[in-house]
């Protein structure tokens, strides 16, 4: 009994909260937008780092491939060091330092965009011999065209689905994320607002590279010892500290906007609440625009968002130029300890979504408590 009547209350008290918060941000945002579409016109993809470390000139099949690399729309960067100088940055020195022993030139390491550093398990995702077939692995694969294609076509998310080790669970989590998402379409419905301003101007269909707003979801399924999506599955498995856990299970990743997985479902954590929350918050209204104050993390996909989406927003900002890969001459990656960022001005934004979990929380503890009195 007691645990009906505190899941109620939980319940209860929980949609009051929601409401309330939603209330609270329908006030301050600036239009109906859903979140997946925000992310794919405004939300620009940080880009991984590459370090090739190297001594002499570089063979000419690698030269050409990271000379080809600067005309794809990559979120990259690439950072060449010749290990024979002696006026090597300290800190690719401190990189080469620790791989040094068993490399060989030249040698690539590829990191997560540094924004990410204090979430993942890993900051390093690869590491090994640097050819122009490893540049090609590191930053295309059949899954994340596929991801691209989809959500270019309209596509609200497109859910990765990583097997695990036993092929019934995999079968049988697959068929739960399917028949759920079908379900979710069946009964999602954008807003009127959203829809009308998605007619207007630069927004009207008909735009070359038009995509169209609607709800849709595909799944794309990867193997998850396919050595040609080896990067791409190593990049989502780290996402997130604790992961290595389950290894063995499936895990399905929606990713939307400019290829930003988000967080993951595993193994028995496929179900149908799980996926609703998760489409809850892609189909939501946008209620920030700073990126940051998001959830999930920027995959590497080679892909032209911004030749791709025509209909922009009406909100008077210009569209950012897509990060490309560069080969400095000078200059190193930032690789200060993450934790040194924790100096930084705490935004307005995280100290209300703070607050409003504190709430929660206390909410929470005074039923439980006020349940137990009731129960005595």
């Amino acid at each position: 009994m007691r645990n009906a009547l505190f899941n109620n209350f939980v319940r209860w008290m929980g949609a009051m909260l929601v409401f309330g918060a939603l209330g609270w941000v329908r006030s301050v945002r600036a239009c109906e937008i859903p979140v997946f579409r925000y992310a794919l016109e405004r939300w620009e993809p940080y880009p991984y780092e590459i370090l090739v470390f190297h001594e002499g000139p570089l063979p000419d099949d690698v030269r050409s491939s990271l000379e080809a690399m600067q005309e794809q729309p990559l979120n990259v960067s690439v950072w060449l060091t010749d290990v024979g100088q002696e006026d090597m940055h300290e800190e690719l020195k401190k990189v080469w330092l620790a791989e040094k022993n068993g490399a060989t030139l030249p040698w690539g390491v590829a990191r997560y965009p540094y924004p990410f550093w204090n979430n993942v398990k890993t900051n390093t995702l690869w590491r090994g011999p640097f050819s122009a077939e490893a540049a090609r692995l590191l930053t295309d694969s059949p899954a994340r065209r596929a991801v691209a294609e989809h959500i270019l076509k309209g596509a609200s998310a497109v859910w990765v689905f990583v097997e695990g080790s036993d092929a019934a669970e995999n079968d049988a989590k697959h068929k739960v994320l399917q028949e759920r998402l079908d379900w979710v379409l069946s009964v999602a419905e954008l807003p009127d607002l959203a829809l009308e301003e998605a007619s207007q101007g630069e927004m009207a269909e008909g735009q070359p590279g038009y995509v169209p707003l609607k709800i849709a979801f595909e799944i794309v399924r990867v193997r998850r010892d396919d050595p040609v999506e080896r990067f791409f599955v190593d990049s989502l498995l780290n996402l997130e500290k604790d992961h290595e856990d389950f290894r063995d299970k499936p895990f399905a990743f929606p990713i939307f906007g400019q290829g930003r997985a988000l967080w993951a479902l595993i193994g028995d954590g496929i179900a149908s609440a799980t996926i609703d929350d998760a489409c809850a918050f892609l189909l939501g209204p946008c209620s920030c625009t700073i990126k940051d104050l998001n959830p999930g993390v920027d995959m590497l996909v080679l892909a032209d968002w911004y030749g791709g989406v025509s209909n922009l927003l009406s909100v008077s900002s210009e569209a950012p130029a897509l990060v490309g890969l560069t080969l400095p001459d000078e200059g190193a990656p930032d690789d200060t300890d993450a934790d040194a960022e924790s100096g930084r001005e705490i935004p307005v934004g995280l100290v209300a979504a703070v607050t409003l979990f504190a709430l929660m929380l206390a909410a929470v503890l005074f039923g439980r408590k006020a349940l137990g009195n009731r129960e005595n």
